[in-house]
C-alpha cells in the first residue's frame, strides 16, 4: 500500500492538540480548570471576591487560550520552517517496514522500531523507537 501526505500547520497544530491533551496533561488541565471554576464561583460570593475572580479567570485562559494559541504558533512556525512539510512525502508498507520518501532521500523503518501508532480522527502518528 502507498500513500502521500503534505501535512500543513492545520493538521500539526491538530495532531499537536491530541498528543499534548492526552494522559497526565488532560489530568491535569482538568483539575486546573476547576480550580479556576472553583475560584470564580468563590470569588462571586465574597466582598472582596475581584481577586478570585480575575485569578479564576486567568488561570482557566491559560488552559484554554493560551496554551492551545501557544501550540498554533508553534505549528505554523514548523510548516514554515522545517523542510519535510514544504514537500510531499510518499509512504509504502511493506513487509520489511515503512518505504519513506522525501524528495530525492529515501529510507526505511523497520517494523520493530515502530512501538506505537496513534490515530487522531483523520491523522495518524507513527511513533519510532530512538535506537
Amino acid at each position: 500500500m502507498k500513500f502521500q501526505t503534505q501535512l500543513k500547520a492545520k493538521d500539526i497544530f491538530k495532531f499537536s492538540l491530541a498528543y499534548t491533551y492526552s494522559g497526565v496533561q488532560a489530568i491535569l488541565t482538568i483539575f486546573m480548570l476547576g480550580v479556576g471554576a472553583y475560584m470564580i464561583v468563590h470569588g462571586i460570593g465574597q466582598p472582596e471576591g475581584q481577586t478570585n475572580i480575575i485569578f479564576g479567570v486567568v488561570v482557566i485562559a491559560l488552559f484554554v487560550v493560551i496554551n492551545p494559541l501557544m501550540i498554533y504558533v508553534k505549528a505554523k512556525k514548523q510548516a514554515i520552517e522545517n523542510p519535510v512539510y514544504k514537500n510531499p512525502t510518499y509512504y509504502t508498507l511493506r513487509d520489511d517496514g515503512i518505504f519513506v520518501e522525501l524528495g530525492e532521500e529515501s529510507a526505511t523503518i523497520e517494523w520493530n522500531r515502530v512501538y506505537k501508532i496513534i490515530v487522531y480522527r483523520k491523522t495518524a502518528g507513527i511513533c519510532i523507537s530512538r535506537l
